[in-house]
């Protein structure tokens, strides 16, 4: 069994990949808008106390919709960004990056 020494990619990859994070973060952040706007109008609609328990007890669910958005679209700016621009500083010569 051989093992791998280095890795071989390309940039059009590694921007595919990019995109579809920056996608992911996006569709995150508007089905979480969707979900605030119908948990608002189920707040106008719903009048006794259990609605504040009902709320509280899914807020953490809700920021962490947010929380995982804004991960995808920092991983694809930062991370993939600079793998990007490593592998198109060796000219994409399927030279292996680290």
């Amino acid at each position: 069994m051989s093992s791998l020494t280095h890795t071989e990619v390309n940039s059009e990859g590694l921007h595919t990949l990019q995109d579809e994070l920056r996608a992911l973060s996006g569709t995150l952040n508007d089905l979480y808008d969707t979900l605030w706007g119908d948990l608002n109008i189920l707040g106008e609609e719903w009048t006794d106390e259990k609605w504040d328990e009902f709320s509280e007890a899914f807020k953490d669910d809700r920021e962490k919709i947010i929380e995982l958005a804004d991960k995808y679209k920092d991983w694809a700016d930062n991370y993939i960004q600079r793998k990007i621009e490593q592998v198109e500083d060796f000219g994409n010569t399927n030279a292996g990056i680290k």
